[in-house]
Order: structure tokens, then sequence, then C-alpha cells
């Protein structure tokens, strides 16, 4: 049984989104967003490929994303992980 979960929020009149989420199983396919993107992972790792490298984003630890920097992810090991983001449009 897995014990994935996310909770998202957008602001209805800004160009800014958070999500905070757990995920064991959870893939992201190589993806991008139109915004900066700022994330800090709160316990497990989060393994990623972005601007050509593999990554490792351990507890503690913050990754930022430019605007269409096209990345991946999913956990490291069979714990899973959590972590915050947030998503801010390059106009703010």
């Amino acid at each position: 049984m897995t014990h994935d979960w996310s909770r998202y929020w957008r602001s209805p009149d800004r160009p800014l989104e958070a999500m905070h989420a757990h995920f064991e199983r959870h893939v992201y396919h190589r993806h991008s967003h139109e915004t900066y993107s700022f994330g800090v992972t709160e316990h497990g790792a989060q393994a990623f490929t972005c601007r050509g490298a593999a990554h490792t984003s351990a507890a503690g630890m913050v990754m930022a994303f430019n605007p269409e920097d096209p990345h991946d992810g999913h956990a490291a090991n069979a714990l899973g992980f959590t972590y915050r983001m947030v998503h801010i449009g390059p106009p703010w």
C-alpha cells in the first residue's frame, strides 16, 4: 500500500502556487514549469535529473529551478520523501 499524498494551493489572482507532498511511489516524468520554483525536502530523499545531471535532495536541502528547466523526480529509496514547493510566476 502506498502512502502518497499531496496538498496543493493556487492563488486566485497572483502567479503563485504551493504544494506540500509525500511520495513513495509517485514518479514525475520529465516536465518543466513556466515559473521559478523553489522547494525544500523535509524528510527522506528525492532523486531527480536537471540541467543534464543527476541530483539528490535530502532532508534540509533546497532545490531551485528556473522557468522552463526540464526535470523529473522520484523517491531515492523505498521510504519516500516529503517536500514543500512554491512556484512563482516571472512577472512577480
